[in-house]
């Protein structure tokens, strides 16, 4: 791909070698005219011209342009049709359009045999006798695919254990499980906190783990083999025509770890459902302890944004339904943030801003598939656990959801609510002596006379003062 791209004749002179057979020669100048594999650059202009050649051939291959635009992968190009017809439409579309630019496409595949015959052989990736086995299975982009069966699979090849099992072992162990979509995530979690219990126990990188630790991911390791036999699905049910959709996402979490993981239900003009799983994700809770209501919470926001992103994926409208087993979350995130306290105002808010149209349900805690995937599965268990693969079984028919109206919350709800303090300023005027000593009121106002009389002596000396008090005084 990349010697098919022609470099700007101004950007030539940075691609110059200086090469010489032997010391007696002169040295020669190559210049390189075309985009040069190794370059750090390489990548983006390579892209760049790619979707170039979708904008300027846009007109003429419409179909081919908008998978161009969402669906390559550097020189990889993904794409898929409802029916052999529209597949052979866009077939023809892309080779047009790649072949404008000088860029012939190889190496098909397809699990449709008939689409494959319209292709030389020459350009497919597998010769059409290896292809067809149930055997043969092909890379993409990282993962692997059965055109046979239309499955994808893991590959688990791991190296037995020799050396010394240590801390920097298990990490790189651990990495070797390349699961970007969260389908592994029940076994991947176990792995996730074991490492997490190692790091408590301050081993440096290189220490011999404990027995115990030892043996644990011995047992653990020599399982995963086992996730070969897992088989996904490629095809979730969709159709771009005369469907309707809804996502449904589980969230839950325990003291040692959460996650969330996201359905798609397709319904056929029909009435017929298929469920499949899209995605999930997990994460381990802090080191630090965080009460279990607030690690529901952060589970239901990892939901939140794991939709919000699949959402922008999908490319289609889909009705949202989230569900949590945490009648404590879900009182929180109907309520208004302000009425809580900051962790909990913060993520109540950031769910309720990302996912606004999402209806929130309440799940019994034995149908909440998101369950497994923070309490983990052995790898024989994953390959046959209905709950994780297909959600709930009652998921397909809406009359058989559990009831949406809320039970009443935990105490623990209380105890976020933002407390409110209050200061009022009160003046008080305090009652004068003269009336706290006397207790008649004769007695009083004669006295009180007697005061003001004085007060007018003092203003002005020269006033002569009676000693007798007159009614004008009283």
């Amino acid at each position: 791909m990349y010697r098919q791209i022609i470099v700007h004749q101004d950007a030539q002179d940075l691609q110059l070698i200086l090469w010489r057979e032997s010391q007696n020669e002169p040295v020669q100048v190559f210049r390189l005219s075309t985009l040069t594999y190794g370059l750090t650059c390489a990548p983006f202009l390579a892209l760049r011209t790619v979707q170039q050649l979708g904008l300027d051939e846009g007109d003429r291959f419409p179909l081919a342009a908008e998978v161009i635009k969402n669906g390559i992968y550097v020189d990889d190009v993904l794409s898929g049709a409802d029916n052999l017809e529209d597949a052979i439409e866009l077939q023809n579309y892309l080779r047009g359009l790649f072949m404008a630019g000088g860029l012939p496409l190889k190496k098909w595949n397809s699990n449709s045999h008939e689409l494959m015959q319209r292709i030389s052989e020459r350009l497919h990736a597998l010769s059409t006798d290896i292809l067809w086995q149930s055997e043969t299975s092909v890379s993409m982009l990282g993962l692997t695919w059965k055109p046979s069966t239309d499955c994808l699979i893991f590959q688990v090849d791991l190296r037995p254990i020799k050396d010394v099992i240590t801390k920097r072992l298990i990490v790189s162990q651990s990495a070797q499980l390349f699961d970007p979509l969260g389908w592994l995530a029940p076994v991947i979690i176990v792995a996730k906190i074991f490492i997490q219990e190692l790091w408590k126990l301050n081993l440096s990188w290189d220490n011999p783990l404990p027995e115990g630790a030892r043996h644990r991911w011995i047992k653990y390791y020599e399982d995963l083999p086992r996730l070969s036999a897992v088989r996904i699905p490629r095809w979730i049910g969709f159709r771009s025509r005369m469907c309707s959709f809804e996502l449904h996402g589980f969230a839950d979490a325990s003291e040692k770890a959460y996650g969330a993981v996201v359905y798609l239900k397709t319904i056929s003009p029909n009435g017929n459902c298929f469920i499949g799983l899209i995605s999930s994700k997990t994460k381990v809770a802090p080191v630090q302890t965080v009460p279990l209501p607030r690690l529901e919470l952060c589970s239901s926001v990892l939901l939140a944004r794991l939709v919000a992103h699949l959402q922008t994926q999908l490319r289609f409208d889909a009705a949202l339904h989230l569900w949590s087993d945490s009648m404590n979350t879900l009182h929180s995130i109907s309520a208004v943030p302000t009425r809580w306290m900051t962790y909990v105002a913060n993520r109540v808010s950031e769910i309720q801003t990302i996912v606004p149209s999402a209806i929130w349900h309440h799940v019994p805690g034995a149908d909440n598939p998101a369950d497994c995937a923070f309490r983990g599965l052995s790898a024989c268990e994953l390959s046959q656990f209905s709950l994780w693969w297909n959600g709930p079984p009652w998921l397909k028919r809406q009359e058989e959801w559990p009831s949406s109206l809320l039970g009443p919350p935990e105490n623990t709800v209380a105890k976020e609510e933002r407390r409110v303090t209050v200061n009022v300023a009160v003046r008080v005027n305090e009652l004068c002596d003269l009336l706290i000593c006397y207790s008649s009121l004769d007695k009083l106002r004669r006295v009180t006379a007697w005061c003001l009389r004085f007060r007018d002596a003092l203003k002005c000396r020269s006033i002569i003062v009676s000693r007798i008090l007159v009614a004008l005084d009283l």
